[in-house]
């Protein structure tokens, strides 16, 4: 796949889904993907252990998730520069999935 072109892939179904990706040059793609299950296990539901984009944490976990990956991935949708000022606000309120619960 071609750099800079629009792509993604999401589950929708209950079954593990095992997905093969390279990245060249790999940068800190593997660092990544670690941290989205860090971001991913911080926004579960815990009654329903499901994420939800719609909820103000999350948002701001996954901003701040991108925002310290900037060479690896940047957002189309939903738009980079809304995802990067999500970075921001989580910095400035001291939102880090890096932290401690």
């Amino acid at each position: 796949m071609d750099s800079g072109v629009k792509h993604a892939f999401r589950n929708s179904t209950d079954k593990i889904v095992k997905v093969y990706n390279t990245h060249e040059p790999a940068l800190n793609i593997e660092d990544y993907f670690e941290d989205v299950c860090k971001v991913v296990e911080l926004a579960k539901n815990r009654k329903t252990n499901k994420v939800s984009m719609k909820n103000l944490k999350t948002l701001l976990l996954f901003g701040t998730l991108m925002k310290n990956y900037r060479k690896e991935i940047i957002a189309v949708n939903p738009p980079d520069i809304l995802v990067r000022t999500l970075g921001v606000i989580a910095k400035v309120i001291g939102i880090n999935y890096n932290k401690s619960r």
